[in-house]
């Protein structure tokens, strides 16, 4: 027996076993903490998305927005809508150069129709219609109206399209 006072001395391969589950252990813990940053930093980013979405919707209210003395008659939401779809998302390959402020390829242009249509400018939507048309007249007088026309008449082409359909 071991009542000498001696301490007990664990033999190599006790050592190793503990050294292995010791090791085992931290590395459990260091991929938990990788999850939890994975998970933290996904978070992070959805909120951004989230925050994103929600100023865009804001600047998208606010872009829209008519002001107070402009009665939205059933005609004016009609011309709304149609910029609205001229305006979308979906069509921006082709109406970009059309619907960017300042665009100097393009003037007038339908960001130029929006102002009016927002500072009441047009009184009908035959009115409209001729500002609208206007804007792709002045690119086909400007760049052509044949099939191998430069890129803004065939982009006007199917912006025009587009306007025809509504």
């Amino acid at each position: 027996s071991r009542g000498t006072g001696a301490a007990y001395k664990p033999s190599a391969a006790a050592l190793a076993k503990q050294q292995a589950a010791e090791a085992k252990r931290l590395e459990r813990e260091a991929e938990a903490a990788r999850k939890a940053e994975k998970a933290a930093e996904a978070k992070r980013q959805r909120d951004e998305e989230k925050a994103r979405k929600a100023e865009d919707a804001e600047k998208e209210r606010k872009f829209w927005e008519t002001p107070a003395s402009l009665e939205m008659t059933p005609e004016r939401k009609a011309m709304q809508k149609i910029l609205q779809e001229l305006f979308a998302p979906r069509h921006q390959p082709s109406s970009k150069p059309f619907i960017e402020q300042d665009n100097p390829d393009v003037s007038p242009n339908l960001w130029d129709v929006h102002e009016d249509f927002k500072a009441g400018k047009l009184a009908g939507i035959a009115e409209f219609a001729a500002a609208v048309r206007g804007v792709f007249y002045k690119c086909y007088y400007t760049y052509g109206a044949s099939p191998d026309a430069h890129y803004l008449s065939k982009a006007c082409e199917k912006v025009d399209l587009i306007f025809e359909q509504q």
